[in-house]
Parts: C-alpha cells; structure tokens; sequence
C-alpha cells in the first residue's frame, strides 16, 4: 500500500466520520428537546484517535526513514488543519452563543416593557400585573445571569482558542508539541495529544 492509497483511505474515513449521525441521549428538562453537544468531546476523542493510528500506521507500512518522516508530516499537517477547523467552528459557536443570548435578553426587555404599559393602563388589575411584572424582572435577572457566565464561557474559549493557535504555531515551527505556558479553560490538556 503506498503513501497516496493510506491517505485517501484515511481521508474516506474521515468523511465518512464527519457524516454519521449522532443521537444525544440529554434532554433538556425545561424544553424537554434533546441536546447534541453531549457528543462533542467523543468527536474530538475519535479524531485524537484516528490520526494517532494512522501515526502508529506510517512505521508498520513504510521501511525507509524518510518515507517514514514525510507521511508523518503530512498526517501532521491534515491534523493542524482539522484541528483549526475545529477551531474555526468553535469560534462560530461561540458568536451564535452570544447572538443568542443578546436576542433573548431584548425579547424579555420587550416583553417588560409591554407589560409596564398594560400595567399603567389598567390598574383595577394591579396585582396580577404585578406579578406577571416580577415574573418577567426575574427571568431579565436570571438572563442577565446566564449572559454573564456566557460571557465568560465565550472569553474562556477565545483564550482556549488562543492557546492551542499557539500550540499549533509552535507545532509548525519547531517540529513538535509544546504546551509551556499554554493556559486553558475549557479543554484539558490531557485532550490535546502531545505525543
């Protein structure tokens, strides 16, 4: 088997990865539908994996050193670039986290501002405004919340962003992988492979 047979194999297989259907098993209590990031980390794992052996693989298939080396580099290359699309997607998440959070907190600052000029206008209802006016100013507290941790969510995966760009210059430029002084939030060292 030669070099372009393994890649290409490798290459199908990854497609064919990429187009498999997940099914969540978490379901969100409030909305009862059911969650797909559960999967995300198992993704990531396969893909740790696959790339690993397709490594493992170069020094079984090939005899010469260099062979060796080149289809090493060349996995390694693929490997930096699925791993900046991941990135890419994780930035994109991240937008669409802040957009969503941002819309829902305009919908509840609407929806308060409705009921306060229902309110003005019919008084002989007072009470039960008021409480659909205390019931509305919780949920804009509990979003103003949420939009917080969010907000630190999204600065904690920009750094984790940030970090492994490093690592994947680092990678480029000094032929290997080094996590000195790489700080990361949501992502574990032990999931990046430093081998």
């Amino acid at each position: 088997m030669n070099s372009f047979d393994i890649t290409t194999e490798s290459n199908q297989n990854i497609s064919k990865f990429l187009n498999a259907e997940y099914n969540c098993t978490a379901i969100d209590k409030t909305t009862g539908e059911s969650c797909g990031e559960t999967e995300t980390l198992k993704i990531i794992d396969e893909f740790q994996k696959l790339y690993e052996t397709r490594i493992e693989n170069v020094d079984r298939e090939f005899q010469s050193e260099f062979e060796q080396v080149c289809m090493k580099l060349k996995i390694s290359k693929e490997w930096i670039k699925n791993l900046r699309e991941q990135n890419i997607m994780l930035v994109q998440v991240v937008e669409d986290l802040e957009q969503a959070a941002c819309n829902r907190v305009k919908l509840l600052e609407q929806k308060l501002e409705h009921s306060s000029i229902l309110m003005s206008g019919n008084m002989s209802n007072s009470l039960h405004t008021e409480k659909i006016i205390n019931t509305l100013s919780n949920r804009v507290n509990d979003l103003e919340k949420d939009e917080g941790c969010l907000q630190q969510k999204v600065e904690f995966l920009q750094s984790d962003i940030r970090g492994l760009l490093e690592l994947i210059r680092r990678a480029v430029q000094e032929n290997h992988w080094n996590l000195d002084d790489i700080k990361f939030f949501e992502i574990q060292p032990s999931d990046i492979p430093i081998k």
